[in-house]
């Protein structure tokens, strides 16, 4: 036979035909050119038989080496070679969004859905509460009239709304009688939504809409980014948005207004849907389609542009952060001299990132930074490849509070607000600023309503002195990522 096997056009096996014909030669070589071979004799019979086994032999051999090559593994095998490269195939997940529940004033503003709650869709899934939600958390539409907050009989109602610009919980305290009562709620409400949501906050003479739709103020579809909002008395009709998670893998939709039941109703509940459309979830990610991707990001990885940097380093190992001050003018700038761009890495070996920047950066572009690598060019030259590294500091937090009952913070209480904290820190970019009043609004927000009076938040570095304590807003360098010491928060009860 010809050459088979492994060959520099990769691995070639031989047509059954091929491995008959060669048998049959053998045959006649070795007992003469007259011997029988014909399908009807014992000779032709047998090593039909014997050439069939063989090409199975052969298509198993092709078959092991394939699953060695990147166009020709499959399955478990395909999952190896990408995993030596640092790429995992997309498993199976749930479908996930928000389903709403609407309430009146029965409700109690901290009454919290669980997740033992569940809800009911038209795909005949079931989608559980994924986070323990109180009704306040998340608001997405809400309507209140003036016959509303006068028939509670208050002449002061606060209301309050964390804000979607910096984070903070405001309030404002109003009188239901007054006759710019419905014009100042609007107004509190417009300026502490997103700039996209007040365009769904309106209000005529008598009542007050977030949330509703334009055209009529009659259907509710929700803001695009709820909010945290109730006030001091229970009024008005609510729409409480609660996160859920499919209780099945797999790609399953969910549309508007799907969601059709709750296992578990409660005082003052009216009502449930959705506003919006769920994430569908997913399927496991097919061999066609987890290919397609590894060579989607081969070839984003390989482009000279800032999006292809990044994502290149931060499939290094060990880099978790990454930021680029590119300046392409003839001008220096605060963080790159002229038609230079400077990377800041948190994390890394500073050889390999060294080795990525170079692998990725547009050629004839000169890098600036704090630490200089010399690689060896494809050429034998040497180029040096500058970046700096990217550093951490840890902040201490002081809490000066007052209560309503004059009690203390619980244990489960901190527990609450070093969480709650954590979520807030792990959005924490190179270079974030974190205002005083971000952190004042995340410690409301882990806590029962009215639980605190008052609070005062103080920050230092973790090795300054305790009178360096300030209630400013941490402003790190721009190569810093910020931390908080959340294992020694100071509380003191106090003014």
């Amino acid at each position: 036979m010809a050459d088979y096997g492994l060959t520099d056009a990769g691995f070639v096996i031989p047509t059954f035909d091929d491995i008959l014909n060669n048998y049959m030669n053998s045959l006649k070589n070795t007992f003469g050119a007259d011997t029988a071979t014909s399908e009807d004799t014992v000779f032709g019979q047998l090593f039909r038989i014997i050439a069939y086994t063989d090409y199975t032999l052969w298509e198993g051999m092709q078959g092991v080496y394939n699953t060695q090559t990147l166009d020709g593994a499959e399955g478990i095998y395909l999952d190896e070679i990408f995993s030596k490269r640092g790429f995992y195939r997309q498993s199976a997940s749930p479908g996930s969004g928000y389903a709403y529940v609407k309430t009146n004033n029965k409700a109690a503003w901290t009454y919290e859905l669980s997740t033992e709650i569940y809800f009911n869709a038209d795909n005949d899934l079931t989608y559980y509460v994924s986070t323990p939600t109180m009704l306040n958390s998340k608001v997405g539409a809400y309507l209140v009239s003036k016959a509303n907050a006068t028939a509670t009989g208050q002449s002061a109602i606060t209301f309050y709304i964390q804000s979607a610009i910096d984070g903070g919980l405001n309030s404002k305290t109003l009188n239901p009688a007054s006759t710019t009562f419905i014009t100042d709620l609007t107004n509190f409400i417009k300026a502490n939504v997103s700039a996209t949501d007040r365009n769904y906050v309106r209000s005529d003479a008598n009542n007050v809409y977030m949330g509703f739709n334009a055209t009529d103020n009659i259907n509710p579809v929700g803001l695009i980014t709820p909010v945290k909002f109730y006030a001091s008395v229970p009024l008005g009709t609510k729409w409480s948005e609660i996160p859920v998670t499919g209780a099945e893998s797999g790609y399953n939709p969910v549309g508007v207004e799907s969601i059709t039941g709750i296992s578990s109703t409660f005082a003052g509940y009216l009502d449930t849907g959705n506003f919006y459309a769920f994430s569908p979830g997913r399927d496991i990610e097919t061999d066609a389609e987890f290919r397609s991707r590894f060579n989607d990001n081969l070839d984003e990885a390989n482009a000279a542009t800032r999006a292809a940097i990044v994502r290149a380093l931060l499939l290094t190992d060990g880099v978790t952060k990454v930021k680029i001050y590119d300046n392409p003018t003839l001008h220096d700038q605060t963080y790159a001299p002229a038609m230079t761009f400077q990377t800041i890495v948190y994390g890394g070996n500073a050889e390999q990132v060294a080795q990525v920047l170079y692998d990725t950066k547009p050629i004839n572009t000169l890098t600036y930074g704090t630490t200089a690598i010399t690689i060896t060019t494809e050429d034998g030259g040497q180029e040096i490849i500058r970046f700096s590294p990217g550093d951490s500091k840890v902040y201490s937090l002081k809490l000066v509070y007052q209560s309503a009952n004059g009690t203390t913070l619980s244990t489960t209480e901190k527990e609450n607000i070093v969480a709650a904290l954590a979520n807030l820190e792990a959005y924490f970019e190179l270079g974030s600023v974190v205002t005083n009043d971000q952190i004042k609004g995340v410690i409301y927000s882990a806590l029962a309503f009215g639980r605190l009076t008052s609070l005062r938040v103080y920050v230092k570095l973790n090795t300054e002195d305790d009178n360096k304590y300030t209630e400013g807003d941490i402003v790190p360098a721009y190569n810093i990522v910020p931390s908080f010491d959340l294992e020694n928060i100071s509380y003191e009860y106090g003014v």
